[in-house]
């Protein structure tokens, strides 16, 4: 199999697990339980809808970041390789471990009156720990892959900085209504999507030089 067939298989895992992660995150964006989540709010259609969207769009996109690994990595292999394991480890942790939580476990524990309570209360204090990993995850493998993206130029600049942009959504996100809070996701999605995009185009050759030396960076 050649390389660029690899290209075009890791960028089209990329792209559908991108727009399909896009379309998860707006759903939840338009479908919010308001200050208490209730029974008629987990055992809605939507709510399961965007779960699961969600959990398979982070899971194809756990795979296709190998693919832009790939592509840069002898361009910018340290920097590549720490933001695409930041990135990784929110889609684990955010995206699948979240989703499978929020698809399987948490509706059961809203339907019960006995524990609705708990559901409705902080995260306790691993799955907190575990968020806060995520979140670091995020910020530090948006920042790194967005330079990466930037100084390889393997991709379209506006895809780096798209990747920086979401970093900033985020933070700023925290300040924002709740229906806000997908921003950083789904600008980052969006960024992968254009990767994705572009690995996957049937019309694009690999008719430029690589570079054999890795940089320091």
């Amino acid at each position: 199999m050649s390389d660029h067939t690899l290209d075009r298989l890791g960028g089209g895992i990329l792209a559908t697990g991108a727009a399909t992660s896009i379309a998860g995150y707006v759903l939840a964006a338009v479908d919010q339980p308001g200050g208490t989540i209730t029974p008629a709010y987990v055992d809605a259609p939507i709510y399961t809808a965007f779960t699961l969207l969600q959990f398979l769009g982070s899971a194809l996109m756990i795979v296709g970041l190998a693919a832009v690994v790939a592509r840069q990595f002898h361009r910018s292999p340290v920097l590549t390789l720490t933001g695409a394991i930041g990135i990784g480890l929110v889609l684990l942790i955010q995206g699948i471990g979240n989703g499978f939580v929020n698809a399987t476990v948490f509706p059961p524990l809203v339907d019960d009156p006995a524990t609705r309570a708990f559901a409705n209360a902080p995260a306790p204090g691993l799955m907190g720990v575990l968020f806060l990993v995520g979140m670091a995850g995020a910020v530090v493998g948006g920042v790194l892959l967005g330079i990466s993206v930037l100084r390889a130029k393997e991709f379209r600049a506006w895809t780096g900085v798209a990747l920086l942009v979401a970093v900033v959504a985020g933070l700023v996100s925290m300040v924002l209504p709740a229906r806000f809070e997908n921003l950083e996701a789904i600008i980052a999605s969006i960024a992968l999507l254009g990767i994705g995009l572009e690995l996957a185009g049937a019309a694009r050759q690999i008719a430029r030089e690589r570079i054999t030396e890795p940089s320091v960076a």
